[in-house]
């Protein structure tokens, strides 16, 4: 999994950086293990003074074939926009993994039911 940071009108901290890192790299786990490689995480950070809430933090997740993850967040502060836009990531990515899981437990469930009525077909002479 690699992070890349840029930024506009803003100079993040080293604490900044590390804090990022650290927040983002949580995500992993709801990354399936065979896609982890290849994922990229940009995050851009922005700093518009003329607005309530100045700082504005982009996500954007590139993982498995053609899917992306794209979280924007405004606020006071750069570390709440960030808190934000990790707290919605991991909805998403979680609902995301129950839903590669659901399909592969009903693709499973298939092939069994077909593995079934060919092992009665043939040994039992039945069909279902």
């Amino acid at each position: 999994m690699q992070i890349q940071i840029s930024n506009h009108n803003f100079e993040p901290t080293r604490n900044l950086s590390s804090y990022i890192n650290k927040k983002l790299k949580g995500l992993k786990k709801f990354i399936p293990k065979g896609h982890r490689d290849d994922t990229t995480i940009n995050v851009s950070l922005k700093r518009e003074p003329s607005t309530d809430e100045p700082f504005l933090c982009d996500i954007i997740i590139h993982t498995y074939p053609k899917k992306e993850f794209v979280i924007k967040e405004r606020a006071v502060n750069m570390f709440a926009a960030i808190d934000i836009c990790q707290a919605k990531l991991t909805r998403q990515l979680r609902k995301h993994k129950e839903t590669l899981q659901d399909e592969s437990r009903s693709d499973t469930k298939k092939t069994l039911r077909k593995v079934r009525q060919m092992v009665d077909k043939d040994f039992f002479g039945k069909q279902n």
